[in-house]
Protein backbone atom coordinates (compact mmCIF):
# COMPACT_ATOMS: atom_id res chain seq x y z
CA UNK A 1 0.00 0.00 0.00
CA UNK A 2 1.50 3.43 -0.93
CA UNK A 3 -0.84 6.38 -0.21
CA UNK A 4 -0.24 9.22 -2.64
CA UNK A 5 -1.87 12.71 -3.11
CA UNK A 6 -4.42 13.98 -5.44
CA UNK A 7 -3.26 17.70 -7.24
CA UNK A 8 -5.61 20.16 -6.35
CA UNK A 9 -6.06 23.64 -7.75
CA UNK A 10 -6.92 26.01 -5.01
CA UNK A 11 -7.98 29.61 -5.29
CA UNK A 12 -10.11 31.77 -3.71
CA UNK A 13 -12.99 30.15 -5.45
CA UNK A 14 -12.41 26.88 -3.51
CA UNK A 15 -10.69 23.98 -4.72
CA UNK A 16 -10.54 21.71 -8.06
CA UNK A 17 -9.58 18.14 -8.13
CA UNK A 18 -10.09 16.69 -11.43
CA UNK A 19 -9.70 13.22 -11.79
CA UNK A 20 -8.65 11.11 -15.11
CA UNK A 21 -8.75 7.44 -15.42
CA UNK A 22 -5.43 7.54 -17.07
CA UNK A 23 -3.87 9.08 -14.07
CA UNK A 24 -4.66 5.77 -11.99
CA UNK A 25 -2.84 3.09 -14.09
CA UNK A 26 -5.85 0.96 -14.55
CA UNK A 27 -9.50 1.29 -16.69
CA UNK A 28 -12.32 1.65 -14.04
CA UNK A 29 -15.69 1.01 -14.76
CA UNK A 30 -17.63 2.32 -11.64
CA UNK A 31 -17.50 4.97 -9.02
CA UNK A 32 -19.05 5.22 -5.86
CA UNK A 33 -19.03 7.53 -2.80
CA UNK A 34 -19.37 6.58 1.14
CA UNK A 35 -20.48 9.66 3.18
CA UNK A 36 -22.40 9.89 6.47
CA UNK A 37 -20.72 7.08 8.24
CA UNK A 38 -20.24 8.10 11.90
CA UNK A 39 -16.82 8.42 13.32
CA UNK A 40 -15.46 4.48 14.59
CA UNK A 41 -17.59 3.15 11.34
CA UNK A 42 -15.63 -0.07 10.43
CA UNK A 43 -16.36 -0.24 6.47
CA UNK A 44 -14.72 -2.91 3.79
CA UNK A 45 -13.91 -6.28 5.59
CA UNK A 46 -13.47 -8.23 1.96
CA UNK A 47 -11.25 -8.58 -0.39
CA UNK A 48 -11.92 -8.75 -4.41
CA UNK A 49 -11.31 -11.87 -6.42
CA UNK A 50 -10.25 -9.36 -9.65
CA UNK A 51 -11.20 -6.22 -9.32
CA UNK A 52 -8.36 -3.25 -8.65
CA UNK A 53 -9.85 -0.02 -6.44
CA UNK A 54 -8.67 3.20 -5.90
CA UNK A 55 -9.90 4.35 -2.43
CA UNK A 56 -9.75 8.22 -2.28
CA UNK A 57 -10.67 10.34 0.93
CA UNK A 58 -12.81 13.72 -0.11
CA UNK A 59 -12.66 15.05 3.07
CA UNK A 60 -11.78 13.80 6.56
CA UNK A 61 -9.30 10.80 7.23
CA UNK A 62 -10.13 6.90 7.67
CA UNK A 63 -7.47 4.54 9.09
CA UNK A 64 -6.70 1.73 6.19
CA UNK A 65 -5.44 -1.55 6.95
CA UNK A 66 -4.93 -3.91 3.73
CA UNK A 67 -3.98 -7.79 4.55
CA UNK A 68 -2.25 -9.45 1.68
CA UNK A 69 -2.63 -13.03 3.64
CA UNK A 70 1.17 -12.71 4.56
CA UNK A 71 1.50 -8.87 5.36
CA UNK A 72 -0.60 -6.47 6.89
CA UNK A 73 -0.05 -2.86 6.32
CA UNK A 74 -1.84 -0.26 8.13
CA UNK A 75 -2.31 3.84 7.06
CA UNK A 76 -4.15 7.15 7.95
CA UNK A 77 -5.46 8.08 4.22
CA UNK A 78 -6.21 11.86 4.86
CA UNK A 79 -8.17 14.18 2.94
CA UNK A 80 -7.41 14.33 -0.67
CA UNK A 81 -4.93 11.25 -0.44
CA UNK A 82 -5.48 7.79 -1.92
CA UNK A 83 -4.41 4.39 -2.01
CA UNK A 84 -4.71 1.35 -4.72
CA UNK A 85 -6.05 -1.58 -3.40
CA UNK A 86 -4.82 -4.40 -5.54
CA UNK A 87 -6.75 -7.93 -5.78
CA UNK A 88 -6.77 -10.40 -3.19
CA UNK A 89 -6.28 -8.07 -0.32
CA UNK A 90 -8.31 -8.25 2.38
CA UNK A 91 -8.84 -4.51 3.34
CA UNK A 92 -10.97 -2.68 6.05
CA UNK A 93 -11.55 0.99 7.39
CA UNK A 94 -12.00 2.96 9.95
CA UNK A 95 -13.86 6.08 9.53
CA UNK A 96 -11.46 8.60 11.92
CA UNK A 97 -13.58 12.08 11.76
CA UNK A 98 -17.20 12.74 11.57
CA UNK A 99 -18.56 13.73 7.96
CA UNK A 100 -15.67 11.78 6.25
CA UNK A 101 -16.43 11.55 2.24
CA UNK A 102 -14.63 8.35 0.31
CA UNK A 103 -14.95 8.20 -3.22
CA UNK A 104 -13.87 4.71 -4.27
CA UNK A 105 -12.87 3.71 -8.08
CA UNK A 106 -13.28 0.19 -9.31
CA UNK A 107 -12.02 -2.25 -12.38
CA UNK A 108 -14.65 -3.54 -12.44
CA UNK A 109 -18.50 -4.00 -12.50
CA UNK A 110 -20.10 -4.73 -9.31
CA UNK A 111 -20.93 -8.62 -8.90
CA UNK A 112 -21.18 -10.03 -5.50
CA UNK A 113 -19.45 -13.54 -6.87
CA UNK A 114 -16.67 -11.75 -7.47
CA UNK A 115 -16.22 -10.53 -3.21
CA UNK A 116 -14.87 -12.39 -1.10
CA UNK A 117 -16.23 -11.88 2.41
CA UNK A 118 -15.23 -14.62 4.52
CA UNK A 119 -11.48 -13.97 6.11
CA UNK A 120 -10.88 -17.94 6.08
CA UNK A 121 -11.89 -17.97 2.47
CA UNK A 122 -9.78 -15.03 1.56
CA UNK A 123 -6.75 -16.84 3.08
CA UNK A 124 -7.41 -19.86 1.70
CA UNK A 125 -7.84 -18.15 -1.83
CA UNK A 126 -4.52 -16.57 -1.46
CA UNK A 127 -3.09 -19.51 -0.97
CA UNK A 128 -4.21 -21.53 -3.92
CA UNK A 129 -3.38 -18.09 -6.05
CA UNK A 130 0.45 -18.38 -4.85
CA UNK A 131 1.01 -22.31 -5.63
Amino acid sequence: MKKQTLPIAKDDRGELLPIYWQDFHFDWKRCFVIKNSPKGAVRGKHAHKRETQIITVLSGSIKLESDYGFNVVSDILKENEYCLLAPLTWNTFEVLEENTMIMVLGSEMCDEKEYIRDYDEFMSYVQRSAV
